[in-house]
């Protein structure tokens, strides 16, 4: 997906005719409930009047105030600062009918109910009569959802809100529609507020390659029995110096435990940006057809792991 690099130029506010949106939770929420403890389901409207998914869809990303979020490509967006406050207004592309309002709070870690409390008040100040939200239900450690109600000054909305809470950093994502267009833009709301991610703070691991070769010319995910397998670690926000360790794992091999393969484990340095490159060659009589994972494991200058990605791959 493409990446918008946010500049924070001095824009207007947005009035909140913005906003439009109440909820029944969906999504993560629901599909955290065991089947009997989920709500009846309600009558769904005839596929006509669903606004489709759209298929291409654009990263919305600043790496300062720490968030990504996913939306429909043609989605215009403004972006106001003020302190360590940044507020994101986007709106999707016809058909569609839902808003987008994304409040970023800088080195500033809230607890969710504050957030969304905060997160109302801001918005009843730039133009709601009133917004209601619902009660929050814990997704993750960083993340929780909920549903609202509100009325501006052109009618009543629905919206889904998410609220994160980083290391030091702090979001509050809502997503609504006004209340006669909500359950026909459901699915493409459920979709927005759920592709919000917290961008890791400090040296990561932005990305894992498997490969043919060391360049990467080749990506794969399939290998032959005499083949080396390539894997590239990309490591990010890198200030200074850290180590990653690679292994190559037994996932499901016909007479092999699964776990970590004996002697393939290789361990590099990496100084700031840049990438851990590892190959492993083909044991004397080739490699077991099966599913393998390549693990890599990223440690700070104290011998800390701080981050961990892993890739499957298959031998046949």
């Amino acid at each position: 997906m493409n990446k918008i690099k946010i500049h924070k130029h001095g824009i207007a506010f947005l009035l909140l005719m913005l906003m439009v949106s109440n909820m029944t939770l969906v999504g993560w929420a629901k599909a955290l409930l065991p089947t009997s403890a989920q709500p009846q389901q309600r009558k769904k409207l005839p596929p006509a009047k669903v606004v489709p998914v759209p298929d291409d869809w654009i990263t919305i990303e600043d790496e300062e105030m720490g968030y990504s979020f996913e939306v429909p490509k043609g989605t215009k967006h403004t972006v106001e600062k003020k302190d360590d406050i940044v507020f994101i207004f986007a709106t999707p592309p016809a058909p569609i009918a839902a808003q987008v309002v994304v409040v970023a709070f800088k080195n500033r870690r809230y607890t969710k109910e504050n957030l969304l409390k905060i997160a109302s008040g801001m918005m009843t100040k730039m133009g709601a009569k009133s917004m209601t939200p619902g009660e929050l239900v814990e997704v993750s450690e960083e993340y929780s959802v909920t549903d609202y109600t509100g009325t501006s000054p052109v009618g009543v909305f629905r919206g889904k809100a998410l609220v994160a809470t980083g290391v030091n950093d702090s979001y509050v994502m809502l997503v609504s529609a006004e209340e006669a267009k909500f359950k026909a833009n459901e699915e493409v709301i459920d979709i927005l507020w759920a592709g919000f991610s917290i961008l890791p703070a400090g040296a990561h691991i932005s990305d894992l390659t498997l490969g043919k070769d060391k360049a990467m010319r080749q990506p794969a995910e399939e290998f032959t029995t005499t083949e080396t397998i390539f894997a590239a670690v990309k490591i990010s926000k890198n200030e200074g110096t850290v180590t990653v360790k690679g292994k190559l794992h037994v996932v499901e091999i016909a007479g092999q435990k699964p776990g970590p393969i004996p002697a393939t484990e290789v361990t590099l340095t990496v100084k700031g940006d840049n990438t851990a490159n590892f190959n492993f060659s083909k044991p004397t009589k080739g490699w077991p057809l099966g599913t393998y994972k390549f693990e890599a494991v990223m440690l700070n200058e104290k011998g800390e792991a701080t981050d961990t990605q892993s890739h499957e791959f298959t031998v046949n």
